[in-house]
């Protein structure tokens, strides 16, 4: 086997960016459990199409065909969770892709639509790692797919509003989640600018989202409950 074996790798890493990394990851798995239980509750994915089909690919490409990565088991473990738990919620964002998609053909042909994303979001990902552009841990891909999420996630609340369920726990775990991820990619890759710009839009994209999300709770709007009303086709 590629990588480290170990549970943690604190050879390469030190305790600090382990804990860093472990629990930015964690805390991501938590948000997924939360979202999962929110799409049984209201019959919605807060989760943006190109998120659910984005995450989906990459933690197929990291988790299963990528080398191990030389973290230890206890953060790569995080990874195949995140795959797991994305099999529901794929499966979810597209059964609920009238919520996230408007244009008439798109959804008229989601299962194609799609099922094409998340066949592009896997190549992309795949030539990128053979282009020897991407770090063993997936570092790059996952960080511009996350400033994508995090920028939708603003415009999908401001879309459709504070009567959808978007869960303010959700944005704050993976806020905080991305949030320690980051403060260890600038203490592990310090040259790696592109690393950092992308944490910095994520942080300021995450921070605006759940400063909305705290506002409208704190005015007492709450979200509907099931069956919530789909938006008109563009």
């Amino acid at each position: 086997m590629n990588g480290h074996p170990d549970w943690f790798n604190l050879t390469d890493y030190t305790p600090l960016e382990m804990v860093l990394f472990a629990g930015g990851c964690w805390l991501w798995v938590v948000a997924y459990v939360v979202i999962i239980r929110n799409i049984r509750k209201y019959k919605f994915v807060e989760m943006p199409t190109i998120a659910g089909t984005g995450n989906f690919a990459w933690e197929f490409v990291f988790s299963w065909i990528a080398p191990f990565t030389n973290m230890g088991w206890v953060p790569f473990a995080a990874y195949r969770a995140w795959f797991f738990l994305d099999m529901y919620i794929w499966y979810n964002v597209v059964k609920y892709a009238e919520f996230d998609t408007t244009i008439a053909l798109f959804r008229k042909y989601k299962w194609w639509y799609l099922s094409i994303m998340l066949l592009m979001w896997i190549i992309g990902f795949q030539t990128f790692r053979w282009s020897n552009l991407e770090w063993i841990i997936g570092a790059r891909t996952a960080y511009f797919l996350n400033g994508v999420i995090a920028i939708q996630y603003v415009v999908n609340y401001l879309r459709l509003g504070p009567k959808y369920p978007f869960s303010l726990n959700v944005a704050w775990m993976k806020g905080v989640g991305t949030g320690m991820n980051t403060v260890f990619m600038f203490i592990h890759f310090p040259a790696d600018h592109f690393l950092h710009f992308c944490g910095v839009v994520i942080a300021i994209a995450d921070t605006f989202y759940f400063s909305m999300l705290l506002r409208d709770r704190r005015r007492g709007i709450q979200p509907l409950q099931a069956p919530l009303p789909v938006p008109p086709v563009s």
